[in-house]
């Protein structure tokens, strides 16, 4: 019986550094990132933020978005919108957090306005405000989509009367943990059942002789 138990004990050590988290293996698929600044007040539907789709690859209309995000010393003039827009590589059902955090000077407040995605696998996802922070810098919010879609993209606004100067813009997401195992995990518990099965019906044998 002692036998059994450190077995298991043993199988169990190697195993728990075999568990991944899914949500993290999913939040490092995200693909590229685009940014535009606008004065006119962007539609919820505002086709030219929209990727399209060409049998391969989700295309972002350039001519319209910038790659990456804003480098430092950009401007954002008052009542002018920030467009934050990403794809994701791999998509997965559990849900998303999309951080945003934007470091500024000036006298100014940002505010979130309105957010659109692509839907997975034709299943509409569901996304709301999970937290954003008081006026200032810097400003901070998380948005979580349920379940995490194709692409998504973000709008904030300066709500404030004077224009502000970004110093850092950081854009990404994590989704939510959910334990799994690894092959070499699996392999592990299938050889720690069997190896407990076996020394339990090996003892059961001896006494009954």
């Amino acid at each position: 019986m002692k036998k059994a138990i450190m077995l298991t004990l043993a199988i169990l050590v190697f195993v728990m550094p075999c568990t991944i988290f899914a949500g993290s293996q999913e939040a490092q698929g995200i693909g590229d990132k685009y940014y535009r600044i606008q004065s006119t007040t962007p539609g919820a539907d505002t086709l030219d933020f929209k990727p399209t789709w060409n049998g391969s690859a989700w295309v972002w209309n350039t001519g319209v978005l910038t790659a990456g995000v804003p480098a430092a010393s950009t401007s954002l003039p008052a009542g002018s919108y920030l467009v934050l827009a990403m794809e994701n590589f791999r998509i997965a059902d559990n849900m998303k957090f999309v951080t945003v955090k934007i470091t500024y000077t000036g006298t100014s407040t940002l505010q979130f306005q309105l957010a659109n995605n692509g839907s997975k696998s034709g299943v509409a996802s569901f996304g709301e405000i999970s937290s954003e922070t008081a006026p200032g810098s810097p400003y901070q919010l998380i948005y979580k989509i349920r379940p995490q879609p194709d692409w998504e993209w973000l709008i904030i606004k300066n709500t404030g009367g004077n224009a502000i100067t970004m110093s850092e813009v950081s854009f990404g997401s994590n989704c939510e943990h959910v334990p799994s195992l690894t092959t070499w995990g699996l392999l592990a518990l299938v050889i720690m059942l069997a190896g407990t099965a076996f020394f339990m019906f090996k003892r059961r044998r001896l006494a009954i002789e």
